[in-house]
């Protein structure tokens, strides 16, 4: 496990409606290509984020997507937390879940203490690894609960899938989903879901037979010309996560970036 601990001045905190959130780099949902709206699969916005899952899902600070999958543990794209083309770590990444308009924050914006990815990331930016986790200062999540999350099974390969996030092509703080048809090459899932940048990190809920039993099995990252996709969670990546989650030990491959704050 490596630490890397990035001094962070923290007075009071300007609540995100009078800030602003910053503006969607382009890297953001699509590693060097930041949309790709197919016109099949259409997102509708989401109007009301009372309900389980949704009220689970979030804006980050920095206009990236995450969605809650412990009591303080905020799953994410890796290059939402971490960009590789600047080498540099975003330090705006205070998760606001449930939010459904630039005014609406119902569960307050939850602070950031650290954030877990892959030396792989780091080093190369591939999306084979773009997964990230960030820890909460507070256990929202006992609040408003948070999803399971699983290794993506080879039958569940060509399974619908839906998406939740922010796209920056929509009103700044408006939360939209999709579902659609997908499939799986290598470690990567593809599908013609529309997507914008601001929708990285979302979770990408596998639809099961029991539309009560949801699960994430995989996290948006990019968008193409001939697919939109994301990494899957497949068992190198769901143990990675799962370690950061449950762990004190990590795996020697973790970067881990703190938040430190100065009286």
């Amino acid at each position: 496990m490596k630490l890397l601990t990035v001094l962070t001045m923290i007075f009071i905190s300007t609540p995100a409606s009078a800030a602003g959130i910053q503006s969607v780099d382009p890297f953001h949902g699509a590693m060097g290509l930041p949309k790709k709206l197919f016109k099949i699969y259409n997102r509708t916005q989401v109007n009301d984020s009372s309900a389980f899952p949704i009220r689970i899902i979030g804006q980050l600070e920095d206009g990236c997507t995450g969605t809650l999958i412990g009591p303080r543990h905020v799953l994410t794209a890796a290059h939402c937390v971490y960009n590789f083309q600047k080498k540099t770590w975003n330090e705006n990444i205070n998760f606001m879940p449930g939010k459904i308009a630039e005014q609406s924050l119902p569960y307050g914006i939850i602070q950031w203490k650290r954030a877990f990815v892959m030396e792989e990331f780091i080093d190369n930016g591939t999306n084979d690894y773009d997964v990230a986790l960030i820890e909460t200062a507070e256990d929202i999540g006992n609040k408003i609960g948070w999803s399971g999350f699983k290794v993506l099974q080879e039958n569940e390969f060509t399974n619908s899938v839906r998406i939740t996030g922010y796209p920056g092509d929509m009103p700044a703080g408006t939360l939209w989903s999709v579902t659609c048809p997908s499939s799986v090459l290598k470690r990567t899932y593809n599908y013609q879901c529309d997507t914008f940048g601001g929708m990285s990190g979302s979770g990408v809920f596998s639809l099961q037979k029991d539309p009560n039993i949801i699960y994430i099995t995989g996290v948006h990252t990019f968008g193409g010309e001939i697919t939109n996709g994301g990494v899957i969670l497949d068992q190198f990546n769901f143990k990675m996560v799962l370690s950061w989650r449950n762990d004190n030990v990590y795996p020697d491959n973790t970067i881990i970036h703190e938040r430190i704050a100065v009286p």
